[in-house]
């Protein structure tokens, strides 16, 4: 199985302020792994740094062999094509005056230069994915439920057919329900496109049952690379500390 993303002794942070230091990581095609931590430990800015959001200090960033680090604007926009990024708060990703009929257009209009009818075509097989009904199109964001708008906005992700997502702490602003339900549904379409997913999240018994690999990261540092069905046994004194405060799903 090949490596989709090596990233490779980095460092990077926000003007001048390095938030993440020394960072090594592989991802095999196909992979689910995990980044989890604290609150400010660094996993955001890590995955920032991987879609050009953020200042890199050292170290190399590789995607199918080849570095993205100080790229072009244009080579940053074809790298969009393919690594999409969902967020916590999918509400602040939708523009309150676009109809979801738009919002999932935009993106293969500007990639793809897809017509009307063959971007309405693609929606439809999304909306079906991801179990929505078309009447969605036509309405706002802000009269979607939560549950609802995280679906959308993984049907603006899947529009692009990236060949990596990551998805950044994307149940945490919803009920425990419905945060199932969207981990599910990703475990889903995992199944059916074989996509590569990184997930970011705080919450380690979620993560133990989504992903086939778990990075623990600590005041900008990964502490620890273990298998998801080896992380009981772990012995790192930081992990053991998050494993206490949680239930581990078998």
């Amino acid at each position: 199985m090949d490596k989709i993303l090596e990233i490779k002794n980095l460092s990077a942070g926000y003007d001048n302020k390095k938030i993440i230091s020394d960072i090594n990581l592989s991802v095999k095609n196909g992979q689910s792994i995990a980044i989890v931590g604290e609150s400010g430990g660094g996993k955001t800015t890590l995955v920032k740094a991987v879609t050009n959001m953020c200042d890199i200090y050292s170290g190399d960033i590789l995607f199918e062999g080849k570095s993205i680090v100080n790229i072009s604007k244009k080579e940053i926009r074809e790298n969009r094509k393919h690594i999409q990024m969902i967020i916590q708060d999918s509400h602040s990703a939708f523009n309150p005056s676009m109809s979801i009929r738009d919002y999932i257009k935009e993106p293969m209009k500007n990639f793809y230069k897809y017509d009307d009818k063959k971007c309405l075509e693609k929606t439809k097989e999304l909306l079906n994915l991801v179990s929505l009904d078309e009447s969605v199109l036509d309405r706002s964001p802000n009269s979607l439920s939560g549950g609802q708008r995280q679906r959308i906005a993984i049907i603006g992700a899947l529009s692009v057919n990236p060949k990596l997502l990551i998805c950044d702490e994307i149940t945490s602003a919803l009920d425990v329900s419905v945060g199932k339900q969207i981990m599910e549904l990703l475990d889903y379409i995992k199944s059916k496109t074989n996509m590569t997913i990184i997930y970011i999240s705080h919450d380690l018994a979620l993560m133990a049952s989504a992903s086939d690999e778990i990075f623990i990261m600590n005041d900008g540092k990964i502490v620890e690379q273990i298998s998801s069905k080896d992380l009981k046994k772990s012995q790192n004194i930081y992990t053991r500390k998050l494993l206490d405060a949680t239930y581990v799903i078998d």
